[in-house]
């Protein structure tokens, strides 16, 4: 009988239980359990570096120029450059510029602990720097970086056109997609192209062997000029171009056998475009004679051809 009991008022209980719990979502109140919030990973939080810093990985423009320290201090030791060093025999340290892209490793009141992102070859160097040599990168609606006057290293002949130098410089950012780079710092006069009161400019895309200048006028901007690649040629229509080079410059131009079995053909960021190939003809004695024909082209363009007799 007591056991019946004891029975009985457990399911009463748990009836009442039911009944509140009901009671409560009829009232409005959700009572689901919340789950729990996914942590942060730990190499995403903060930590305290430096004197008073604390970690960071944001990337950051130069403003000046700054040779590197070893610590958070001006008397820290300038870390050297030993290749630098090695071929000039003299100490050489690195060192950050306008030119330079970087990513602040630890943000200290003073001192900020930063790593070369660009130019990229350089990317293993770190070292400490003044906080106030730094600034955030401006970029548009796009995510696009947008370059300003602090981006450029200005001399007599850049200074004046400062303004128009830099719209120009995004828009060819924007506009020429060949230039997945671009180096603000480059930007100078072109001795062969400026004439008296007329002075053009240039600025390099790209690094190591993909590099290669655009050139602009000041007054570009007024006349609407657009930046856009040049397209490359395509192979097809080089050979068809090199082997009319070939046969204009053939002293018997029926005689002209034209060869694509060894050729070579590049295509540049630039536009231009590099197509060698061989062909044989017979000259004025009737002797055949093998020769070979490199063809330049500036997007569909033949702007240079080279020809020699191949003496292998």
């Amino acid at each position: 009988m007591n056991h019946f009991r004891q029975s009985w008022l457990v399911l009463m209980l748990l009836g009442s239980a039911c009944n509140q719990t009901s009671s409560s979502k009829s009232d409005g109140r959700d009572e689901t359990p919340v789950k729990a919030a996914s942590l942060v990973s730990p190499d995403q939080v903060p930590r305290r570096c430096g004197k008073s810093g604390m970690t960071d990985n944001s990337t950051m423009a130069v403003s000046g120029e700054y040779e590197l320290r070893s610590g958070p201090s001006q008397s820290s030791s300038r870390i050297r450059n030993e290749k630098a060093s090695e071929i000039t025999h003299t100490d050489q340290y690195q060192q950050v510029d306008n030119s330079t892209t970087v990513r602040r490793l630890c943000n200290d009141a003073e001192w900020s602990e930063v790593q070369i992102v660009e130019p990229d070859w350089l990317n293993f160097v770190r070292g400490w720097v003044p906080s106030h040599i730094l600034r955030e990168i401006t970029k548009d609606e796009s995510g696009a970086r947008v370059y300003v006057a602090d981006d450029f290293i200005w001399d007599k002949d850049t200074r004046p056109y400062q303004r128009e130098i830099v719209a120009s410089v995004n828009k060819i950012a924007r506009e020429n997609s060949g230039c997945s780079k671009i180096d603000p710092s480059s930007v100078a006069k072109s001795p062969s192209r400026s004439a008296s009161g007329k002075p053009v400019f240039f600025v390099t895309c790209n690094e190591g062997a993909s590099a290669f200048n655009v050139w602009f006028a000041p007054g570009d901007l007024a006349s609407g000029r657009h930046f856009t690649a040049t397209p490359n040629i395509e192979q097809s229509s080089a050979i068809a171009l090199c082997e009319i080079a070939a046969k204009e410059a053939a002293m018997h131009p029926t005689t002209v056998n034209f060869s694509t079995a060894d050729a070579i053909f590049s295509q540049h960021p630039s536009g231009r475009s590099r197509l060698i190939a061989s062909f044989k003809a017979r000259n004025s004695f009737n002797l055949e004679l093998t020769f070979r024909i490199s063809c330049l082209f500036d997007g569909g363009t033949l702007i240079e051809t080279l020809i020699a007799e191949d003496q292998r």
